[in-house]
C-alpha cells in the first residue's frame, strides 16, 4: 500500500501545471527476501488529476480536472549475468474509457566483465490520451525541433550502450516497490 504525487510542467505537451496523484496497492508474488533476485509485482493506482494549460487545447480547455486508474504488473530478474526487466501498464481517465494509454517497457543488461555492462531497452506505447494538445497551429521550426507535442496513436523508441560502474560491493539496496506507477 502506498500512495504517488507529482508536479510538473512541460511547454512540449501545453501543460504550464500538472498535479498529479492518490493511493495506491501493490501485491507481489514473491516474498520481499527474494526481491534482490527476482520480482512480480502488481499494481492498482486510483487518482485525482489537475492540469493548467498554457494554450486551449483541442478540446477547448484551459483547465481540467480528471480522475484515472493505472495498472501495472512488473516482472524483474537479476542473475549473475546480469538483470532484465519488463513493466507493462494501462492507465485511462474515469470520464471517458477511450481516453487511455498502455506502456510496454522492457530492458536486459548483460554483464560482460565486473563492472562492464551492454544495456539494451526499449518502450512501446499506445496512444489516445493526449488531451493537453494545443489547439494553436506551430510553424515549421517549432515542429522540427519538438518544441511542440504533435497528435500521435503510438510511440517507441530504444536504445543500447555500454556502462561501467564501480564502487563498494556493499553499496545499500535502493527499495524497487511502487516504481511502475511513475508516469
Amino acid at each position: 500500500m502506498g500512495a504517488g504525487y507529482w508536479f510538473y510542467n512541460t511547454i512540449y505537451e501545453n501543460i504550464k501545471q500538472a498535479h498529479v496523484g492518490g493511493p495506491a496497492l501493490e501485491y507481489s508474488i514473491f516474498p520481499y527476501s527474494k526481491n534482490t533476485r527476482k520480482a512480480i509485482r502488481i499494481a492498482y493506482q486510483i487518482g485525482y488529476s489537475f492540469f493548467n494549460y498554457y494554450e486551449q487545447t483541442i478540446i477547448g480547455k484551459i483547465t481540467q480536472n480528471l480522475t484515472y486508474h493505472k495498472l501495472s504488473a512488473a516482472l524483474e530478474y537479476t542473475q549473475p549475468w546480469g538483470t532484465l526487466k519488463t513493466n507493462i501498464s494501462a492507465k485511462n481517465y474515469l470520464n471517458d474509457f477511450r481516453i487511455n494509454r498502455i506502456n510496454c517497457y522492457s530492458e536486459i543488461s548483460w554483464r560482460i566483465l565486473e563492472g562492464l555492462t551492454l544495456d539494451i531497452w526499449g518502450s512501446f506505447s499506445l496512444i489516445n490520451d493526449q488531451i493537453s494538445l494545443a489547439a494553436s497551429t506551430f510553424d515549421t521550426e517549432t515542429v522540427l525541433l519538438q518544441g511542440r507535442q504533435l497528435p500521435t496513436d503510438f510511440s517507441y523508441y530504444t536504445s543500447i550502450g555500454l556502462s561501467y560502474t564501480f564502487g563498494s560491493i556493499h553499496n545499500s539496496l535502493v527499495n524497487p516497490r511502487m516504481n511502475e506507477l511513475d508516469d
